[in-house]
């Protein structure tokens, strides 16, 4: 890995904006205390305005500087080689600039950032654009895994557009349609939105007047809903993946790569779902290394099938469900999972053994070696631009 320097986004035009600034600082305080490469922290406003932070003055992430450059009406690009400068002193290359996107949700998580960086050829950490999008639409990923082996919920959707026409009957014709994908009576049903996460906008009813109120408050949310049976007596379980950067002779060969998994963790038990203030203001989200060795091998072996399925890049956490008869289920995949003080991809890797930086030194290593293969893509699309059709046809072997 060799940067000229790492800058990190949090906040960002999300409801997951405070989480993502805890990740910021999280991300920024371990690289800025092991990593000899300068380390610049942008923060997104809710609105979605850029902040720079100069060094040593941004000292509480909570409490933004007035001293932070807005640097409104420049193209994003623009203003990250502008601060790299800063940082290092010299002009740099994008590529030489490793973005470490901190953010979570819409417009962060999803692949619009992680396109805008790969268009203006900045390396980045994390899954690319596809695999970003993909892990970003709950009921898109359970469409991905239907068409394979992987078991997951029964589940409908519910979309906003026809929720307002008539949403009585709308609720009617989705517990019919759910309702017939299940062997046994439906009880309560799970509401998530769609494109969002930390559990946000998320509810169980029991029935249908009180299933319509669940769906009413997901909607402020987002205008995609996802239903599904609710199991009472299920297992959270968690594993952490990342991708191994290959031998330096195989640089060219994404198939090299392999995948490193995390001791696999298991929240503890209890009559709720882990809701957003049970994860980030409560000790019982704390998730301990699962016993059962068998189980725990499955996991890993179905999450690092997740994360090739999905074309995830760099880092996951990939969350299961079990039932009490002892059924597997895939839950979600979370393509940039926190980096706060509270979170449960550092602490999965913390039980296997791991460091916060030798974790964030494997997901910029895999930065770093994503970047060069893109840059000889690239390199090969120009060229072959500049050629005459035939020839370039005939220099790509076709």
């Amino acid at each position: 890995m060799s940067f000229a320097t790492i800058i990190v986004l949090s906040g960002g035009v999300s409801y997951e904006h405070e989480v993502s600034r805890e990740s910021g600082a999280g991300v920024c305080s371990a690289l800025r205390q092991h990593s000899s490469m300068a380390v610049g922290h942008v923060f997104i406003s809710r609105c979605g305005r850029w902040y720079l932070e100069e060094e040593g003055e941004q000292k509480n992430i909570h409490h933004p500087s007035p001293s932070l450059q807005h640097q409104e009406g420049q193209r994003i690009g623009e203003v990250i080689l502008r601060y790299a400068q800063h940082l290092t002193g010299r002009l740099c290359e994008p590529h030489e600039v490793c973005v470490f996107p901190a953010l979570h949700g819409r417009y962060g998580e999803d692949g619009c950032m992680q396109g805008h960086l790969e268009l203006a050829g900045f390396a980045y950490a994390g899954p690319s654009v596809l695999g970003s999008a993909l892990g970003m639409d709950k009921t898109t990923a359970k469409r991905l895994c239907g068409s394979t082996d992987l078991k997951t919920l029964p589940f409908t959707e519910l979309r906003y557009d026809k929720w307002q026409q008539n949403p009585a009957s709308y609720i009617a014709e989705s517990l019919q349609l759910l309702q017939k994908q299940m062997a046994e009576p439906l009880q309560k049903i799970m509401v998530k939105p769609c494109r969002l996460g930390s559990s946000l906008g998320i509810g169980v009813a029991e029935d249908e007047a009180e299933l319509r109120s669940v769906v009413t408050q997901a909607f402020v949310w987002d205008d995609l809903v996802l239903l599904e049976p609710y199991l009472s007596s299920n297992r959270e379980l968690s594993c952490a993946v990342l991708e191994q950067v290959p031998e330096p002779a195989q640089t060219s060969q994404w198939s090299c790569s392999k995948l490193l998994t995390s001791e696999v963790g298991e929240f503890p038990s209890g009559p709720n779902y882990l809701s957003y203030t049970t994860k980030y203001h409560s000790t019982d989200a704390i998730c301990y290394q699962l016993e059962d060795a068998e189980l725990s091998q499955r996991i890993q072996k179905l999450s690092r099938r997740i994360f090739h399925l999905f074309r995830l890049g760099g880092m996951s956490r990939v969350d299961w469900l079990t039932s009490s008869q002892g059924e597997l289920y895939f839950n979600e995949v979370n393509t940039l999972p926190g980096m706060g003080s509270r979170s449960q991809f550092l602490h999965l890797w913390q039980i296997s053994g791991y460091t916060t930086y030798d974790v964030l030194s494997r997901i910029l290593d895999h930065a770093y070696h994503r970047s060069q293969i893109y840059r000889q893509q690239r390199s090969k699309i120009l060229t072959a631009q500049n050629q005459d059709p035939k020839k370039a046809l005939q220099s790509q072997g076709i």
